[in-house]
């Protein structure tokens, strides 16, 4: 009687969490991960791998993907996996090295780069956000460490977020997107 009590709580929990993530599917669009759902026509975006260009630091997030409107910075996909919105830098670009901070030379200087992100127009949640602070160097150039910050370009007909100096916010309250902002 336990082991079908058991098991019925279990195909439950399996059920509802497939709910979540219901028919999306993994499109790549100029490097970066965008899933979709066909049936509702919305999607999210998942990540960008970045290749550490300064200068094309940028984003231009999709209005829509294969006709499926973008809405939402991550989300969940599969059978309820979450999936984050994050730039990663690309490992495999060479001449390039990634330290932890604390392996970062003493006489390192470190660089902000402020990473352009363009939003669309119908972007309304943050589900996930992610994104580790992470150093890159140039092997060339051993003394200077670099590291990404988000600066956000906000079209006016965005109902739910704006931008004032970089910066994202909430047009409902003018509260500051705190997912995308480094507490340290």
């Amino acid at each position: 009687m336990k082991k079908i009590f058991l098991f019925s709580i279990v195909l439950c929990l399996i059920l509802l969490s497939s709910c979540k993530g219901e028919g999306f599917e993994l499109c790549i669009q100029d490097n970066v991960e965008y899933n979709i759902n066909r049936k509702k026509k919305i999607g999210f975006i998942g990540q960008q791998y970045w290749d550490c260009d300064l200068d094309n630091a940028s984003l231009h997030i999709a209005d829509e993907v294969d006709g499926c409107k973008i809405t939402s910075f991550g989300g969940y996909y599969g059978i309820g996996s979450k999936d984050y919105f994050a730039i990663y830098l690309a490992y495999l670009t060479p001449n390039i090295s990634f330290p932890d901070k604390d392996e970062l030379p003493k006489e390192c200087e470190t660089i902000e780069i402020p990473f352009t992100i363009y939003l669309n127009k119908y972007l309304e949640y943050v589900q996930f956000c992610g994104q580790p602070k992470e150093y890159f160097i140039y092997n060339d150039s051993p003394n200077t460490a670099y590291y990404l910050s988000y600066y956000f370009i906000c079209p006016e007909e965005n109902a739910t977020f704006y931008s004032n100096n970089g910066k994202l916010y909430y047009k409902s309250n003018d509260t500051l997107v705190k997912e995308f902002y480094d507490e340290e």
